[in-house]
């Protein structure tokens, strides 16, 4: 069945009057039932009602005589009454008197005693009830009962009425309908008529006719305005159709123009690019050649006799070299950024080193400005992840060397942990980054201004603490390229706060590996940790509960002073002391001092932790018997493996950083060197650099000069120059191991020296073939180390008899204690040979840890790094660089001397 809407508008218009209609007379015949129906039944309740009062009258005298004779007469005359069916009257006391049934038919439906007076309609009767009075007192009750038959009676004939009435108007209704639709669907219809045949002769000429002035009539009017206008527009488009051809060429023609235009444009700009790319790859060289020059020739001028002028103006020239170098370095990853030539990394590295390490860099700069330095990293980061660690490094540094130049007292604090709300979509872990001070401050409409390229919060700024205004633009670029954000929270006045997220990658490593094998259980200790500044205390007091110690906290000597008395008055003494060294009031070594003279005080295990290193607080930790010196910001891993040892031998000072070794040789092996280097400064600065040593330097001013040298001379180490005219570094490197190779003779160490800081930088060396890489400018420690390191490798000795003896300058605090400490070192080493013939990997990497920790703290940086070899090479189960990283350990303590 088709659906109302797609019926004929006729049609429609004829239904909807039939509905109109019919709905109009079925309420009005409703109505009509309704009211007749309750006319009837209330003249029918009149009815009994007089009836009843006419019995109830005439059996009054019946019922006081107790005539029942009499009262049965009178009820039988309701037989006239066809509508009764039963009727009774009662005594006073609600006895039935006597009865009346129609047709003599007794039933049982006569109430047992009288209801209310009244009538009441039933589902298919009427029944009533009327008191019978004598002088004005009830004697009895009259009850009737009539069936319904009448009602139901004329209720049939009234509908019946009703149906005929419905059919006649229904008959009418249709009739009207049909003739008078027309007055509507007539023009409708003559409209869809005309519709119909413009559009299948398309002649836009024809018109509708109209037949009134209504709605309908002004419907034509309008179509055929329509049918006007596109009878003109299609006479315009057949004149434009003869000119289309025309405009489409002329068209075309244009756009060629412009894209070859565009084209033209996006050559140049790739050129542009391109340029810029090679300009800022020479300038990077070019700028850097005699910055090794003028930072080179400075650090040689600082080891000559100097006055105290001169060594002032030199110190100066360093420091604006380095200065000049810092904002170089900030030009050129600015400008790589821009140009898209930043590649990040993906390398798995330990986190929380690198955290650890960032801050005890950054250190130096703080503890001058006598300022606090402390990193927070929360329980739930991971120590192992993939990522950009020079990146990170970039810009945690920046943040944090801001934070310390804008600092004048208080504190700078780096937290770590997951970002709580991840910033959009991406795979990978996204960690959120917080370095906050207590410094200036920065007002909240510059928090956009700092971040864009030369900008500060405050021009004034910059001639107080200086900078370029590139850093924090650098960072947020490097930010955004590892997928993440930078913000800030600041108020002026009260400190800064920088945020932000970046994604990296879960880490493959085990984290285990990153904290000492405990010698004891540090479960249940009893630590107090004394520290003015809030944040240490509750970062060293997160250290100590994640160990299990128990934690008590003082923010001065005095209370520290009063918790020690408390616990050993309770027979519950502290097991350790963190002790802070500068404090107001009282500082440490008073209160290691009061301990020492208390009675009963005396003897306590005390770890003094200081934010610069001085030679003289060495000693007073030996007078006042403090077991150990950590230098802050204080790494979980250090301070683990400081506990633990102080916690065994409480009476031995255990010694972080005190003093750095410097390792020359006594006895150096004659060497010839070639140098390949196109610039005369760095040969000079070269030349200058090793004079004092027992090594012939050969100059070579570009590749292909070196590489005829090479081939003619006999060198014992090649320091070769990447960027070169003529011959670069990395095609000379190549030939020479070339014609090594075809001449089977044995390769000799080559060490590449470029400008270029870039890890991609180092692989293209090693690639063509170098040993290792030095990044001008060159400093001459590092030249010099990594001259002998690559030579001892290769050569480790002469074969003269000669051996290089390793000379380690020795703090005097520690002095007396290096025979102890020689002693256990030769313990250490025959327990790894037992240990390594037994493949015991376990033990090798505890006691490799253990080297690692305490060697730099006596002076002896060479067996921290063989011990952070032998760690990793136990992990790793590599058996080959176990037995090499112990022979090297054997013949260092054969060959070391302290003076």
């Amino acid at each position: 069945m088709r659906p109302v809407r797609d019926y004929s508008i006729k049609s429609k218009l004829r239904i909807i009057i039939l509905l109109v209609s019919s709905m109009a007379v079925l309420t009005a015949c409703a109505i009509f039932l309704a009211y007749d129906q309750v006319l009837h039944k209330k003249r029918m309740a009149q009815d009994l009602s007089s009836l009843t009062e006419i019995i109830a009258d005439r059996t009054t005298a019946t019922i006081a005589f107790d005539d029942q004779d009499s009262a049965q007469e009178t009820l039988s005359a309701l037989h006239l009454k066809k509508s009764i069916v039963s009727a009774c009257l009662y005594t006073n006391d609600g006895k039935v008197f006597t009865c009346y049934f129609r047709g003599n038919v007794k039933t049982s439906d006569i109430p047992f005693e009288p209801g209310e007076t009244g009538h009441r309609f039933l589902k298919d009767s009427l029944v009533l009830f009327q008191p019978i009075i004598l002088d004005k007192e009830r004697i009895g009750t009259v009850y009737i009962k009539a069936d319904l038959v009448e009602l139901d009676e004329i209720l049939k004939q009234n509908t019946l009425i009703v149906a005929a009435v419905m059919g006649i108007s229904l008959l009418v209704a249709f009739f009207l309908s049909s003739r008078l639709q027309k007055l509507i669907s007539g023009p409708v219809l003559s409209l869809v008529q005309t519709a119909k045949t413009v559009s299948e002769k398309k002649d836009y000429s024809i018109r509708a006719k109209k037949q009134g002035e209504d709605e309908l009539g002004r419907l034509v009017n309008t179509f055929n305005e329509m049918l006007a206008q596109i009878q003109i527009r299609d006479g315009e488009l057949i004149r434009h159709r003869g000119h289309l051809e025309e405009e489409v060429a002329e068209r075309t023609a244009e756009l060629s123009t412009a894209n070859e235009e565009m084209f033209a444009a996006k050559e140049k700009a790739e050129e542009a690019t391109k340029a810029k790319s090679e300009f800022l790859s020479i300038m990077s060289h070019e700028i850097r050649t005699p910055l090794n020059a003028i930072l080179g020739m400075g650090e040689l001028m600082e080891e000559t006799p100097l006055t105290s002028d001169q060594k002032e103006y030199v110190q100066l020239l360093r420091s604006a070299g380095s200065t000049l170098l810092s904002l170089i370095n900030d030009i050129l990853d600015l400008s790589k950024i821009e140009a898209g030539h930043i590649e990040l990394e993906s390398i798995n590295f330990n986190l929380w080193e690198t955290i650890e390490k960032n801050c005890e860099i950054m250190a130096v700069r703080a503890h001058k400005k006598n300022l606090e330095i402390a990193f927070q990293i929360s329980p739930e980061t991971p120590e192992f992840v993939m990522g950009d660690q020079v990146r990170l490094n970039q810009v945690l540094i920046n943040l944090i060397g801001n934070a310390i130049k804008f600092t004048e007292t208080g504190e700078v604090v780096v937290r770590i942990q997951k970002a709580p709300q991840p910033f959009g979509e991406g795979k990978g872990l996204e960690l959120l980054f917080s370095v906050i001070d207590t410094g200036i401050g920065i007002p909240e409409n510059k928090f956009e201004a700092i971040f864009e390229s030369f900008s500060q919060a405050d021009s004034s700024t910059t001639r107080k603490f200086g900078g370029t205004g590139l850093g924090l633009s650098i960072s947020k670029r490097l930010v955004e390229l590892m997928q993440g954000r930078i913000w800030i929270d600041s108020k002026l006045g009260n400190g800064s706060a920088f945020h932000f997220t970046v994604r990296l990658l879960p880490g493959i490593g085990d984290e285990t590996q990153s904290l000492p094998a405990p010698k004891i259980k540090l479960t249940n200790k009893k630590v107090l940790v004394v520290d003015d500044t809030t944040t240490n205390r509750l970062i060293l007091k997160e250290f100590l509960k994640g160990w299990g110690s128990s934690v008590v906290e003082a923010e001065n000597g005095e209370n520290a002073f009063k918790e020690i008395t408390k616990a050993v008055e309770a027979n519950d003494p502290f097991d350790l002391i963190l002790l802070d060294c500068r404090m107001p009031g009282m500082d440490g070594f008073e209160v290691a001092q009061r301990l020492k003279e208390t009675v009963g005080l005396n003897g306590l295990s005390i770890m003094m932790l200081t934010s610069e290193n001085r030679s003289g607080d060495i000693a007073k930790c030996k007078k006042f018997g403090i077991s150990g010196y950590m230098i802050k910001p204080i790494k979980r891993s250090s301070l683990l493996n400081a506990i633990m040892d102080v916690m065994a031998k409480p009476k031995e000072v255990v010694v972080e950083k005190a003093v750095e070794e410097t390792t020359v040789s006594s006895a150096l092996q004659p060497m010839n060197i070639l140098l390949v280097e196109d610039t005369e400064e760095n040969q000079i600065v070269m030349t200058a650099f090793l004079k004092k040593l027992p090594w012939s330097l050969d100059m070579a001013e570009n590749g292909a000069i070196g590489l005829e040298k090479f081939k003619t001379g006999k060198y014992d180490l090649v320091l070769m120059d990447m960027q070169m005219p003529v011959m670069d570094g990395y095609t000379a490197t190549r030939e020479i191991r070339k014609w090594e190779k075809n001449m089977g003779v044995k390769e000799t160490p080559i060490i590449a020296l470029t400008a270029y800081a870039l890890a991609k930088e180092l692989r293209k060396s090693i690639e063509a073939g170098c040993n290792g890489h030095i990044t001008k400018p060159v400093k001459k420690s590092t030249l010099i180390e990594s001259i002998q390191e690559h030579f001892n490798v290769s050569k480790k000795s002469d074969g003269s008899g000669k051996e290089t003896k390793f000379i380690v300058h020795i703090s005097p605090e520690v002095k007396e204690l290096i025979p102890f400490f020689m002693a256990s070192l030769t313990k250490n080493l025959q327990t790894l040979n037992k240990a390594f013939e037994n493949q015991d990997n376990e033990t090798i990497e505890l006691i490799g840890h253990k080297l690692m920790g305490t060697g730099g703290s006596y002076g002896f940086q060479a067996i921290s790094e063989i011990g952070l070899d032998l760690e990793s090479a136990a992990i790793e189960k590599n058996q080959e660089l176990m037995r090499q990283k112990i022979d090297e350990l054997s013949i260092y303590l054969e060959r070391v001397e302290t003076v």
